[in-house]
């Protein structure tokens, strides 16, 4: 195997790569990315069996077709300390060779016969969606996501894909929140996708891509690259009964008044309250230490009475941060009860804190 490419343009790609590269077990081959060229290109993979990577570099010059593989991280950092030009690429006698101008690198290879087999598209469901709207589609659900959480299940999002739409879907036992896509995917089924792949794929979405997916694996292909993930075998919670639950009240508040004045006092603790009456609402938080910290604002709401909530001040910011609207809404029933604050497509439910 021998190519030369410009040295930015490979840095770009192995940058990308050694994130899917394994981790703790730096001896397997699949520690190392693995190179293909041929007269279509030059091709490069890697994956730690759980997520995975190709890339098609048309950007190349071959000089002879061939395989290798190199460590990720220790070609990545001889890469990184090379001028910008042209490097030169080559293996011989289980060594990768990397060449610019008067510097030389050899460094060793694995066997790239043993390097992991990807998946294949063949036999999966697929549908289309523009890149831009999955990859803020997801944001607006990814915070609810906790990747330590016991239920294996919300330790990812699902992706409840049905006949005339899609919903997203994140929960951390303490919140629940739901994005309705407006997309037309033919087909129900119900798949979720671990908040590593999610984080990952979200660095990709720079163009328009195929989703392709089965019941254990979800792949999307774009012009230059194919990405891969295993998905979470579970069933996730009945969601739908949650979130369309019926509330008794609800106002209209203003999306930078609550943000500011829960900043202001959030500094002494996570932990909350907020009082709403019809002319005023008012934040304030007390530490173990018995500090108080209370701000307010005047506001004109159309409420009966006053109402008060308790709850992390980061479920509230969280929602407030993934919406573009001035303003959303605030639905409650008795005190003490799931409050649920709504904008446009998405809904997020949340528990209060107790004390």
């Amino acid at each position: 195997m021998k190519f030369t490419i410009k040295r930015q343009v490979l840095e770009k790609y192995i940058s990308n790569l050694n994130s899917f590269t394994e981790k703790k077990d730096q001896s397997a081959v699949n520690s190392h990315i693995y190179f293909k060229i041929d007269e279509q290109g030059l091709v490069l993979k890697a994956t730690d069996n759980e997520i995975g990577l190709e890339y098609l570099v048309t950007d190349v010059e071959l000089k002879e077709s061939g395989e290798a593989t190199a460590h990720g991280k220790n070609l990545l950092d001889i890469i990184k300390n090379l001028k910008d030009g042209e490097i030169t690429l080559s293996s011989e006698n289980d060594n990768l060779h990397v060449k610019q101008n008067r510097s030389q690198f050899k460094i060793a290879m694995q066997r790239a016969s043993d390097f992991p087999f990807f998946p294949s598209l063949e036999n999966k469901d697929k549908f289309d969606i523009n890149a831009g709207i999955l990859s803020q589609s997801l944001k607006k659900v990814e915070y609810c996501i906790d990747p330590n959480n016991p239920k294996y299940e919300f330790t990812g999002a699902l992706l409840d894909i049905k006949e005339n739409g899609m919903n997203i879907v994140a929960s951390d036992g303490r919140r629940l929140a739901v994005y309705e896509l407006n997309i037309s995917a033919g087909k129900n089924i119900k798949i979720i996708i671990p908040k590593r792949a999610i984080t990952e794929i979200q660095k990709l979405l720079t163009q328009n891509i195929e989703i392709f997916y089965d019941e254990t694996i979800l792949m999307a292909r774009a012009e230059n690259f194919v990405f891969f993930t295993k998905l979470i075998n579970g069933t996730y919670a009945d969601y739908e009964r949650l979130i369309n639950s019926n509330f008794a009240n609800k106002i209209t508040l203003n999306r930078n008044e609550i943000i500011d004045g829960i900043k202001t006092v959030k500094l002494l603790s996570e932990d909350i309250k907020i009082s709403f009456s019809k002319e005023i609402i008012n934040f304030s938080t007390q530490n173990q230490l018995g500090e108080i910290a209370q701000t307010e604002t005047e506001t004109n709401l159309e409420i009966n009475g006053n109402y008060d909530i308790k709850v992390k001040s980061k479920n509230i910011l969280d929602f407030l941060g993934a919406i573009e609207s001035d303003s959303f809404e605030f639905n409650y029933n008795d005190a003490g009860m799931p409050i649920m604050l709504k904008s446009e497509n998405l809904r997020i439910m949340i528990v209060q804190v107790s004390k």
